[in-house]
């Protein structure tokens, strides 16, 4: 547990399930899991400009209460849990591989929250979950990006299926559940600000 504050400084873990909870505000630092474990970064005393990696493992990334801005976060292989419940800005979320669960609170359905932030899918993403606060949703969310593997090919060839939330890439297995967005009025994915693009996998 680091209870300062984090400025231009490196935290990393071992090769076992690591926990690792900093309550200080962390600006320009770099914060680093390793390991097949199961491991926890819990950050409540914000997160700047700064680059937060996961392991192999099934990872947990805990911002409650926190704040997030122009920050890049990595889960990793292994079934990652992202969990927002602060205000989040300009940040780049990367699930990695498994299934990827990412949550963005209450805040992401108001004035104040998730802002010019971008998710990134890859090759090999699994299923992943992304959740946007309670519904019925607001604009608020606006100017969330998913930036998909350019080797699913044209944004105009991705699927949405309003009876189960899910967005296909054409794989089976490598698809997106926009929870609770049912595509009907408020709840449409252009009416929540959610816009699809391509990136080339080395971007990811």
């Amino acid at each position: 547990t680091i209870t300062q504050v984090v400025n231009n400084a490196s935290i990393l873990g071992g090769t076992g399930a690591d926990t690792l909870t900093v309550t200080g505000l962390v600006t320009s630092g770099y914060i680093q899991v390793g390991g097949t474990g199961n491991s926890l970064i819990s950050a409540s005393g914000g997160i700047i400009s700064s680059t937060l990696l996961g392991g192999s493992g099934a990872d947990s990334f805990d911002f409650t209460a926190s704040g997030v801005t122009t920050a890049r976060i990595i889960g990793g292989a292994g079934n990652d849990t992202f969990t927002f419940t602060g205000v989040v800005s300009a940040a780049s979320i990367v699930g990695g591989t498994g299934n990827d669960s990412i949550s963005f609170g209450s805040l992401a359905t108001t004035g104040l929250g998730a802002v010019s932030n971008t998710y990134f899918f890859g090759a090999g993403g699994g299923l992943d979950t992304l959740s946007f606060g309670s519904a019925p949703f607001s604009t608020a969310t606006q100017n969330f990006t998913i930036a998909v593997d350019s080797s699913f090919g044209a944004t105009s060839s991705f699927t949405f299926t309003s009876a189960t939330s899910v967005v296909s890439f054409g794989s089976a297995t490598n698809n997106i559940l926009l929870n609770g967005v049912t595509g009907v009025g408020a709840n449409e994915i252009a009416s929540l600000g959610i816009t699809f693009t391509t990136v080339a996998s080395s971007v990811i």
